[in-house]
């Protein structure tokens, strides 16, 4: 035991002289120079792109529960009755509606 303290007393001496055996791993902690413009113009694109879409599917959900409103007030005049706004439309009916609710989350995606 006391050979193997020597030996490692040693190395602790020693260690100025002795060559490393591995490098070292870098992490770089941003881009190269010539790749930082790129991504930037990037991330704009892709927000833009995204604010986009948010708004472009916010208004296509509007015109699904538009459509939806319009055709349950016909059908309700058509039947002679009158038609109550307040009355829950559920908009899940609406494939115009699904539609804006899957472009508005994908815009929203792309701004994350």
């Amino acid at each position: 035991l006391s050979l193997e303290m020597d030996d490692m007393m040693a190395n602790i001496t020693n260690s100025s002289t002795a060559t490393p055996t591995a490098t070292p791993t870098v992490i770089p902690l941003a881009c190269n120079p010539e790749e930082k413009g790129s991504t930037f113009l990037l991330g704009v694109i892709l927000g833009l792109l995204g604010s986009i879409a948010i708004n472009t599917g916010n208004n296509i959900q509007s015109l699904g529960m538009n459509q939806l409103e319009e055709k349950k007030r016909k059908e309700v005049e058509d039947a002679g009755g009158v038609f109550d706004p307040s009355e829950k439309i559920e908009p899940s009916q609406s494939r115009v509606w699904v539609f804006g609710t899957s472009v508005f989350l994908s815009g929203s995606l792309l701004n994350f």
